[in-house]
């Protein structure tokens, strides 16, 4: 998800923190700053949970360790 957001902001032409950033180049409103600052929060998130969750699956088939 991290790789998609980035591969996006990268085709916009700028990185992420400098085309949302209010002094930039770019305009950007604050709502929409605020709303991309949300977004990525849940995308760093969802990609712990994703590391997370793939080590308890890997130690469970490695060593037969309960997930719950």
């Amino acid at each position: 998800m991290a790789m998609l957001i980035q591969s996006l902001s990268a085709q916009a032409g700028h990185r992420l923190p400098d085309a949302t950033w209010p002094s930039s180049a770019v305009s950007t409103s604050q709502a929409m700053v605020i709303f991309m600052w949300v977004l990525m929060e849940i995308v760093a998130m969802a990609t712990d949970l994703a590391e997370f969750l793939g080590a308890a699956l890997g130690f469970y088939l490695l060593f037969g360790m309960p997930l719950g």
